[in-house]
């Protein structure tokens, strides 16, 4: 056995006793003796694989996946039946009957079983419908660190005795405030950076490429290059005002908070003009390039911004409403007027949840007459890249409709600093990061134009995601 092969043995074993404390070492003593049957890297698929052996194809189906499976499911049942019988007993004897703590260790076991029940079976069965070598790398070997990094966070959200444990040895009393701040801060840098970075390349692709010169393609380019405003304030502003603790930022962090507003604004619309040019191109088809020709999606644009403009600069220059930076919070608030609650109310929480509903529903129409179109007249009447523009419009679309109300309404329902930033300012800054991921996933044509611009030999490929491949999983082990 070579120490590659060692190394993969190691691995396979601990990964095993994560989830037996039993029989593992038995299970896992022919892998010693001189079998052909070893887990080994694979650059094709840039992650682990068995060999072809038959031997190998009945240990991956019984006694990785099946076995897995068979105890996700045992856990899952289990500890349904376990909440059924503390739901019962506490029924007939009252809450008093269990402390607090142990209703905590049952929601950490429960969690933890259903995660786990979800994730394995993608884990092993999705990379099998895939030939992307970047689809099978993600699913394949990030995605196994992740379950990994998950399963620690379950433990860390629901056991509180491990949590309190944490803080009395490592925080002290004078400094927690500031190091929750600090560990914001850069929290906040990462996040920003990631989102300037995605919606970045889009905004070079689409100025710097004919190709991408229609109306979809300039739309998000239009989006991505106001999220890239947004990732950069955090990245520039947000993120040195919380590392360094700066009173001077912080006393005049009602600038940034204008700008974050208007680029957000601009944003969420510019969501809505995509999802309206989704369903002109299927329903309109015929008239679909008069109505969004280049000339007259610029005017679009223009009026999409000269809309949000004034609508902040209203409030927040002339009605005297701020938009600042809250210690107490760590994050942006409104400042304590009526007018800033009626804008919160009107244009901020509920102008974006209708966009966000607008969206959905028409995305799920403009979906639904596709499919009805490609079921009578066959698959060849939409090229695939229509295809995936409407999955990156739906994909957007949905992500905002599950996430805005998170950051909208749990904050205010939570009392914990640490929460509260992430379901705030991190929150928010994720929400540009995400809206770059989906669209550059999607959107082939921005893909291919940054390769061509960027990549000029396969080689360049391979070590780049190589590169990011390890430094990914080093970061979430």
């Amino acid at each position: 056995m070579d120490e590659r092969d060692s190394y993969c043995f190691d691995y396979v074993f601990r990964y095993s006793n994560d989830y037996f404390s039993q029989n593992s070492v038995m299970m896992h003593i022919p892998w010693h003796i001189p079998v052909p049957c070893r887990p080994t890297y694979v650059e094709e698929v840039l992650g682990f694989t068995y060999t072809d052996a038959p031997i190998c194809l009945s240990y991956s189906c019984y006694g990785d996946l099946g076995k897995l499976n068979l105890v996700c499911v045992f856990n899952v049942v289990v500890d349904t039946f376990t909440i059924w019988k503390v739901c019962k007993v506490r029924s007939a004897q009252g809450n008093t009957k269990f402390q607090k703590k142990e209703i905590d260790f049952l929601k950490q076991s429960f969690s933890q079983a259903i995660y786990l029940m979800i994730a394995i079976p993608l884990w092993f069965i999705l990379p099998m419908y895939s030939n992307s070598v970047l689809t099978q790398f993600l699913l394949g070997l990030l995605f196994r660190p992740i379950i990994h990094s998950f399963d620690g966070v379950l433990t860390l959200y629901c056991n509180v005795d491990i949590r309190k444990s944490l803080a009395r040895k490592f925080k002290r009393q004078t400094n927690s405030a500031h190091n929750s701040v600090l560990v914001g801060g850069k929290s906040s840098t990462r996040v920003a950076l990631a989102g300037a970075i995605c919606n970045g390349l889009i905004v070079i692709a689409v100025s710097t490429n004919k190709s991408l010169n229609h109306s979809f393609s300039m739309l998000t380019g239009n989006q991505a290059l106001f999220n890239s405003f947004c990732s950069l304030t955090f990245l520039l502003y947000m993120a040195p005002m919380l590392i360094l603790d700066s009173e001077f930022l912080k006393s005049n962090s009602q600038h940034a908070g204008f700008f974050l507003l208007l680029a957000y604004d601009v944003s969420i619309q510019t969501h809505a003009l995509i999802t309206i040019n989704r369903f002109c191109a299927v329903f309109f088809p015929m008239t679909y390039k008069n109505i969004f020709s280049c000339k007259l999606t610029k005017v679009v644009m223009m009026l999409s911004f000269s809309i949000s403009l004034v609508q902040v600069s209203i409030f927040f220059q002339f009605l005297g409403c701020k938009f600042v930076y809250n210690d107490t919070k760590i994050s942006f608030l409104y400042s304590d007027l009526q007018i800033c609650t009626d804008y919160f109310y009107i244009f901020d929480l509920g102008k974006i949840m209708t966009l966000c509903t607008f969206n959905v529903v028409v995305d799920c129409i403009t979906i639904w007459k596709v499919r009805k179109i490609r079921s009578a007249q066959g698959s060849s009447k939409f090229q695939k890249k229509e295809i995936d523009f409407l999955k990156q419009s739906f994909g957007q679309a949905m992500y905002l409709f599950t996430f805005i109300p998170v950051f909208m309404i749990a904050p205010f329902f939570v009392s914990s600093k640490a929460i509260l930033f992430i379901l705030g300012t991190l929150a928010w800054s994720n929400t540009q990061f995400i809206d770059g991921v989906l669209a550059l996933y999607f959107n082939i044509e921005i893909r291919k134009c940054l390769s061509n611009q960027y990549i000029t030999q396969s080689s360049n490929v391979n070590s780049s995601v190589f590169m990011v491949g390890g430094k990914s999983s080093t970061r979430i082990q």
